[in-house]
């Protein structure tokens, strides 16, 4: 009888092609361009430059983009705004798509306001508001789950692959498991680059409104090939390679015997009898005296764990919710006006930003990490802070927010 086991060629590259894949999710999976938005949109507009509602719009922009350095220009301008995108910075990776939101600070608070509202007070503007993004939250979680098992499930994978090579077993058992992840990695995955367009339709719809129905698929289609990066077409193509390798480990290997077990032993006949003669009385052997208790040892005391160093933001002028605020060094905490954020809440400034800024506690060196966040400005001795990059200070020092009527005091 012959068994099929893997090769040792066979198992390091399906390990590696699985490895890729995992490692795929720090490639960009959302990656607008100023560059891809000019060349998707030309040949859109090409197509509807004759329709009735911004055909001469779209003429006019044709017109505008065939001079070459006014092509360059509307590439840069598109470049621009997609880096003034608030809290969202493009390229997305495979692991930001799943740990991260696409919705900014304002806006979440601005849902978390309208949430807890009573129906019946909603406008129709506002329950639209709601229904978008809960359909958004609806098809975003659906994806993210897709994309954590496509990045994931490759691990287990690897392991089994090589218990699979060291232990010998059957190599036709893990290439049909094989085979069956590498298709489902290649629907999520061709669904997720190839397909979006028609997903996302009916919401293009109810942007543009329904007197631009015959338009939406096409713009769809042109907004996600702007949107989408080479991340996801690389995990797709890994996805081929591991259902051709799969296939392929399946038609070619080794074979070796597996030996026939041994017959059944026959046993030998059972001996006559042999009489045992009566055993001799055993003598009185005299008690064992018992052992003397010995004292039980003292207890030495335990030493106590170190205490946890934590650091303080106390609020010294200006009107907020708590007078200080304690954390450990693996939190942060967020000062502004959104109740919902923000840990140090400032009532009635309208100078200060909903997430003003954020603080971190260095234990080791008793410093505060600042990160401005706003509009108007963090700042320390009449100096600014430059606004989304982290500074170090000392305890002791003085935080003025934006016109300077709340201030805060790093540390004790």
């Amino acid at each position: 009888m012959q068994k099929k086991i893997m090769t040792l060629w066979q198992m390091i590259i399906l390990v590696v092609l699985l490895a890729a894949v995992t490692i795929s999710m720090f490639f960009p999976v959302l990656n607008p361009t100023g560059k891809k938005m000019v060349k998707y949109m030309e040949p859109f507009m090409e197509k509807y430059q004759d329709d009735e509602e911004f055909g001469k719009e779209f003429k006019d922009e044709l017109k505008k983009i065939d001079d070459e350095n006014e092509r360059q220009k509307a590439i840069e301008s598109l470049d621009d705004e997609i880096k003034d995108i608030k809290d969202i910075s493009f390229p997305i990776s495979g692991i930001q798509f799943i740990t991260g939101s696409f919705w900014s600070g304002e806006v979440t608070a601005e849902i978390g306001d309208l949430q807890e509202k009573n129906e019946d007070d909603l406008s129709d503007a506002e329950k639209e508001a709601l229904d978008s993004y809960e359909k958004y939250n609806t098809k975003y979680n659906a994806l993210r789950v897709g994309m954590i098992i496509v990045y994931f499930t490759p691990l287990i994978f690897i392991a089994l692959y090589i218990l699979a090579f060291c232990l010998r077993w059957n190599k036709n058992i893990m290439s049909v498991i094989g085979l069956c992840f590498s298709v489902i990695g290649l629907a999520l995955t061709g669904i997720f680059y190839f397909f979006t367009p028609y997903f996302i339709k009916n919401e293009v719809v109810d942007i543009m409104g329904s007197n631009y129905e015959h338009v939406a698929l096409d713009v769809a289609k042109m907004i996600w090939k702007v949107l989408r990066g080479g991340g996801l077409l690389t995990t797709f193509i890994l996805f081929f390679l591991i259902l051709v390798m799969t296939i392929i480990t399946m038609a070619v290997g080794t074979s070796y015997p597996v030996p026939a077990p041994e017959p059944y032993p026959v046993p030998d006949p059972m001996p006559m009898p042999i009489p045992v003669p009566d055993p001799e009385p055993t003598p009185f052997l005299e008690p064992t005296p018992a052992p003397i208790p010995q004292p039980a040892p003292v207890p030495q005391p335990v030493p106590q764990p170190p205490v946890k160093k934590l650091g303080r933001v106390r609020c010294i002028e200006g009107n907020a919710n708590v007078p200080g605020y304690k954390f450990p060094e693996e939190n942060k905490i967020i000062v502004g006006a959104n109740p919902t954020r923000c840990q140090i809440v400032i009532n009635g400034a309208p100078h200060v930003s909903n997430i003003h800024c954020s603080i971190r506690y260095n234990a080791q060196k008793n410093t505060y990490i600042v990160k401005d966040h706003s509009s108007n400005g963090t700042f320390v001795n009449g100096a600014r802070l430059p606004k989304d990059q982290a500074m170090e200070y000392p305890a002791g020092t003085i935080l003025s927010l934006a016109d300077g009527s709340n201030k805060l005091r790093l540390g004790d």
